[in-house]
């Protein structure tokens, strides 16, 4: 089963001043801290990657300086032990490089993912508006990735004035919009879930950019949410209950549904534009949807094939045994309500295959 949800999303753009770090490739601090991984990093681990290069009466002075750095930056502990920020160059090959200056930030602000900024740019131009309402608790002290280039950045700190206030200047006439589409994959076994950004925003490029929702999803609770206003839903059998007329003829022999809903808020995560789920496990509402169903699928399998009572029989056995019909194990269909059926349908010409053996009486 598939969930796909889609919402539309602001994108307000700020001029401000702030301190930033900003991640920059760095091949060589990478070979120096990948030694750690093996021991400990001083002088004499690090020697090899500079003896050539360096004569001896300088060389002991350039691996002390490198040491130090490495202590200051926080790479490494004074003991040569890599730390957290250290083991995280190794993973992603980058080195946040300290900038502090005037930057243009374009902003999101949704339920599902948070508050976080999109793309940034320096600007030199001055501000002219103060404002005190900018959220600096969620975006300050956390990295945020520029997704016009695909790389990530630091945002220490926003800068006020001696009053306390933020010196910035909204850009109105660059805010834009893009789409946010998540979507949730469920199995027996596994559920996986994505989100998904996209759009053209205002005097820059095209953007799209994929990452895995990792907080814990109560998925049964947010179809119930779907659902509660249309659809009876069951949460043991992880299926959508329906009557037998709103189930179409692909879905009967699936024993699966596409359902689609728009402009509709669910739990916490805000207010969805579309949403749709694809092959959701169906349920007869009651025994007679039930039976039904069972006397459709007969009547399609008499057009692919000769039925015998023996093989009309594994048709009933199967579709009792199939999870979604747990609650009607007691469903039975005689070969008399077989003929009514096709009687009532018009169907007993066409299907007189299927009365020929039904009226033999075998002793």
């Amino acid at each position: 089963m598939e969930l796909k949800l889609i919402k539309s999303i602001d994108v307000n753009v700020y001029d401000l001043i702030a301190d930033l770090y900003i991640d920059q490739k760095a091949p060589e601090y990478k070979k120096i801290l990948e030694v750690g991984l093996k021991e400990d990093i001083n002088e004499k681990s690090i020697r090899k990657f500079f003896e050539s290069s360096y004569p001896d009466r300088i060389l002991n002075n350039i691996l002390g300086r490198i040491i130090e750095h490495f202590i200051e930056e926080d790479l490494i502990e004074s003991n040569g032990k890599i730390t957290k920020k250290g083991r995280r160059i190794i993973e992603v090959d980058y080195l946040p490089k300290y900038e502090k200056g005037r930057y243009r930030f374009w902003c999101i602000k949704d339920e599902l993912i948070g508050q976080r900024i999109i793309r940034y740019s320096r600007i030199e131009k001055d501000h002219t508006k103060v404002f005190s309402n900018f959220p600096l608790d969620a975006l300050e002290g956390r990295y945020h990735r520029d997704l016009t280039r695909d790389h990530e950045f630091f945002l220490k700190k926003i800068n006020t004035n001696q009053g306390g206030e933020i010196n910035y200047q909204e850009k109105a006439s660059i805010a834009s919009k893009v789409n946010l589409t998540w979507i949730i994959n469920k199995n027996s076994s596994n559920l996986d879930s994505d989100w998904n950004i996209k759009g053209d925003l205002k005097r820059v490029n095209h953007i799209e950019y994929t990452e895995s929702y990792e907080e814990n999803l109560p998925i049964n609770d947010i179809i119930e949410s779907i659902f509660q206003d249309n659809y009876e839903y069951d949460s043991e059998l992880g299926g959508v209950i329906l009557e037998f007329k709103q189930v179409s003829k692909d879905s009967i022999l699936r024993f699966q549904t596409n359902l689609h809903f728009q402009d509709m808020a669910v739990l916490n995560y805000g207010k969805f534009k579309e949403l749709f789920i694809k092959d959701i496990p169906i349920i007869p509402k009651n025994s007679d949807t039930a039976k039904s169903w069972l006397l459709k699928i007969i009547e399609i399998e008499s057009k692919l094939d000769y039925l015998t009572q023996k093989s009309i029989n594994l048709i009933i056995d199967n579709f009792k045994n199939r999870k979604e019909m747990k609650n009607f194990q007691d469903l039975s269909v005689l070969n008399s309500e077989i003929l009514d059926y096709l009687k009532v349908n018009n169907l007993i010409e066409e299907f007189w295959h299927v009365q020929a053996p039904l009226d033999l009486e075998i002793s």
